[in-house]
């Protein structure tokens, strides 16, 4: 309080300088000038659960501690808004953890900030979980809206679906697997958004979770969708515009939008947002919505191309129609998507320049030209049974030179069958119409045998060749496949392939049996993530073929369809004699990472002398060698307690033998993106963090690395990691970090972190 003495000493002294002075009139005090001093928040630290909203006051002061109005308002920051964010003041909890919240104002050239503590705690037990059911082929309610922190039920009755977000907005866990009913599997969404999916195994099954953060709903901005697209003249396409919140959660009851064109010989638009394209170019359609004196804009751009000669394709139902279509050397394929999202993945054979088409959303258009004549097969791989072709001509007279047979090569069992078809061909290898039916004959009966229409079925252990012959006027053709028969193996298994699925996902054999894979419905592998057997992986085989292997050592042989990420099988394989010895214990995952109050379960296995898993043996014990960074629960339940390293042990005893497993976990506090594995991709594949956050990789599926182009964190490339493993890099230093698995590579697996 001395600051206001030592004022009016100095006020006192200044009037009698002035009365010495004989001045005319009694001079007033002087005035001191107020000045912008510094900056408080309404208190020091608070306590918010994940889900809920505090409302804070920032007040700026002057040299006196006294509280100044007509300022700008502050700004607002978080220091980690996965754990806590903050607009406007108002503090709404996102994760368990703790950070810091900043309110700066800067006024006549002067700064002054405050900070204060943020406590997030886990949200109250019982905190609502709203029920989705699946009623026939649909999500009902098809959207669905919550608060911060809640949970979605998802309900599965009638038949298998999944739950696959469409958009790079996924809640932890991410998306549902297909589940055979009745099952119930849950979700909670922490962040606020929207969140989109649908069932890839039915056409249009779509749903939608609108997660609101709780404060009050400020009209910040519209979302026009689809952004960026692509017609052909006569096309149409409704866009939508919905207007949303400061956190980009969808606001209802205000006005429905305005749209406009740019270009109105380009593209026209309708009063709701129903775009025809007229002619080839470039237009903007921008829709605005007005509501409390507040008027918004956003734009979509419309590209418009004149069709190209060739053919067009449609999704409708998960299929692609027409299935075949047939074009001539030079003209072009053109896919229109609708229904789901979709993609054109190439089969095994030729491909066009520049092949794949990923997926797509509702609403947009892609070409590919064809300037090599051929047979092009393709499918969706989000989708079963989704496949097409484009038959390319010549343009000459087509000349019967040929015949083709598939599949070429078929491996059964004895009492197995598989389907032949024939194709004729002409001199580029196009298939010809209008020809004679072919004629079948096996060159051993007693191996197997052939009816008129193709069908083979195996009769006995050997190899016999079933020759097909299409005779059209003079000219006669000749081909043969090769059927490799074996007898059953005691012991042995066979795994199908119905709805993108191995059936049954896991088989035990003995070691020196035998395992067949009849492939159908679409062209699948077998990519083994670890241990193999002799022979290695199947490479992809056409639907109606079928592949063995055998598998001579004892162990647990993991695998998948790389083409299909939700395709995995284990083979388990017992020793062929002998007692199981309880010889070792493995824990999975063996390198892990946890966020900060996150979990991650480990699995104890006890193994034989074979390598197998062992059952009916004693649970395990668990414990931490630094509580203090983690803990761990008697069913080996990890809890990220301390930013640090420790080491979780395992130990096991059983008959007298006690055996041990160790896990490092990694607790980290930064997690800026958690990067997952689906098939042989990274999603997402482009992400932003800030400097000194740490990527998390979440290797599933199969075995993946991380090989960095040029620029590489600290610690550079992460090697070959198993699935179940987590591994992480901290991006201290702002830049653009590409990188790539080596393994999956050729198939398009890299991604990018941009550092900013």
């Amino acid at each position: 309080m001395r600051r206001p003495h030592l004022f009016l000493l100095c006020q006192a002294l200044v009037v009698m300088l002035l009365g010495s002075c004989g001045g005319g009139g009694a001079a007033g005090p002087i005035q001191p000038q107020v000045e912008f001093s510094g900056l408080s928040i309404s208190s020091d630290s608070i306590s918010v659960a994940v889900g809920e909203a505090v409302q804070l006051t920032v007040t700026p002061k002057d040299q006196d501690g006294i509280a100044m109005g007509g300022l700008p308002a502050a700004s607002w920051a978080s220091e980690d808004s996965t754990i806590a964010g903050v607009v406007d003041g108002v503090v709404t909890g996102g994760a368990v953890g703790r950070t810091r919240v900043l309110a700066s104002l800067t006024a006549n050239g002067t700064t002054h900030a405050d900070t204060i503590i943020v406590v997030v705690t886990a949200s109250a037990p019982g905190a609502p979980a709203h029920p989705v059911t699946t009623v026939g082929t649909t999500f009902a309610p098809a959207t669905i809206t919550i608060a911060q922190g809640d949970s979605v039920t998802w309900i599965f009755l009638g038949a298998v679906h999944n739950v696959t977000f469409t958009a790079a907005a996924a809640p932890p866990g991410g998306g549902i697997p297909d589940q055979v009913p009745p099952t119930t599997v849950s979700r909670a969404f922490p962040s606020a958004g929207t969140y989109v999916y649908d069932c890839t195994r039915h056409a249009n099954m779509r749903g939608t979770v609108i997660v609101q953060s709780g404060q009050q709903q400020v009209f910040t901005s519209v979302q026009l969708a689809p952004a960026d697209v692509s017609l052909l003249s006569g096309d149409t396409l409704r866009l939508t515009a919905a207007p949303l919140d400061q956190v980009g959660v969808p606001i209802a009851g205000l006005p429905s939008a305005s749209f406009i064109t740019s270009n109105a010989t380009v593209a026209v638009v309708a009063s709701d947002g129903l775009v025809t394209a007229v002619s080839a170019g470039v237009d903007t359609i921008t829709a605005t919505i007005t509501s409390g004196g507040t008027t918004i804009a956003a734009t979509s751009l419309i590209r418009v191309s004149a069709p190209a000669a060739g053919a067009t394709v449609t999704t409708p139902n998960l299929t692609f129609a027409p299935g075949t279509v047939t074009i001539l050397a030079g003209q072009t394929v053109t896919w229109q998507f609708s229904g789901a999202v979709h993609n054109v993945t190439w089969l095994p054979g030729p491909v066009p320049p520049l092949g794949d088409v990923l997926d797509q959303a509702i609403g947009s258009t892609v070409q590919r030209s064809f300037p090599t004549a051929g047979v092009y097969t393709y499918e969706c791989t989000r989708h079963n049974n989704m496949t097409g072709q484009v038959i390319v001509q010549s343009g000459q007279a087509q000349v019967y030179s040929s015949v083709a047979v598939t599949p070429a090569t078929a491996t059964l069992l004895v009492g197995g069958t598989v389907q032949l078809t024939a194709v004729p061909l002409d001199q580029t290898g196009v298939p010809m119409t209008g020809l004679p039916a072919p004629g079948f004959s096996s060159g051993d009966p007693a191996i197997a045998t052939v009816n008129g229409a193709g069908m083979v079925t195996a009769m006995g252990a050997g190899t016999a060749n079933i020759t097909v012959t299409i005779s059209s006027g003079a000219v006669t053709h000749s081909a043969t496949a090769t059927m490799l028969v074996s007898a059953p193996v005691p012991g042995g298994a066979t795994v199908t392939t119905p709805n993108l699925t191995f059936a049954p996902p896991s088989v035990t054999i003995a070691a020196g049996g035998t395992v067949t894979w009849q492939f159908s419905g679409n062209t699948h592998n077998v990519t083994f993530t670890a241990a193999q057997p002799p022979g290695g992986n199947i490479p992809d085989q056409p639907a109606g073929s079928s592949q063995s292997r055998t598998f001579t050592s004892a162990g647990s042989y993991g695998y998948v369809c790389t083409r299909h990420s939700s395709m995995s099988g284990t083979v388990v394989v017992t020793g062929s004699t002998g007692t199981p010895t309880y010889t070792a214990l493995e824990l999975t995952p063996q390198a892990p990472f946890v966020q900060l109050n996150g979990l991650v379960q480990l699995t104890a296995t006890p193994l034989d002398q074979t390598g197998a898993a062992m059952v009916g043996l004693p649970g395990p014990a668990f414990g931490s060698s630094s509580t203090a960074v983690a803990t761990v629960t008697p069913t080996g339940l990890v809890t990220g307690r301390g930013v640090g390293s420790t080491t979780v042990t395992a130990t096991l005893t059983a008959g007298g033998t006690t055996h041990s497993a160790t896990s490092t976990i990694t607790v980290g506090s930064q997690v800026g993106a958690v990067i997952a594995t689906p098939g042989v991709k990274f999603n997402p594949d482009d992400i932003a963090i800030r400097p000194g956050e740490t990527a998390v990789w979440q290797v599933s599926g199969t075995t993946h690395n991380i090989t960095f182009e040029t620029l590489a964190p600290p610690g550079g490339n992460i090697p070959d990691s198993p699935p179940g493993s987590s591994p992480s890099r901290v991006f201290p230093q702002v830049g653009e970090y590409k990188y790539f698995c080596t393994i999956h590579k050729d198939q398009g697996m890299n991604g990018r972190i941009r550092v900013q």
